[in-house]
């Protein structure tokens, strides 16, 4: 069976419904903590982030 990526950003909602969910569908799945960038500074933005890589992936 595919497996799920879940990325839960810590001040959203509980997502324990929706992990719930997966694991009684059998579903295998692994969670990761997400960034939530609107409280990044200009400098963490800048360090993190690769406008040449952006621009291959998603075009100019």
């Amino acid at each position: 069976m595919i497996g799920a990526y879940v990325i839960n950003l810590a001040s959203a909602q509980p997502p324990a419904a929706h992990f719930g969910q997966l694991e009684r569908l059998g579903v295998p799945f692994q969670v990761f903590p997400a960034v939530d960038g609107r409280a990044l500074t200009e400098d963490e933005v800048a360090q993190r982030y690769d406008a040449a890589a952006a621009a291959f992936s998603y075009g100019p």
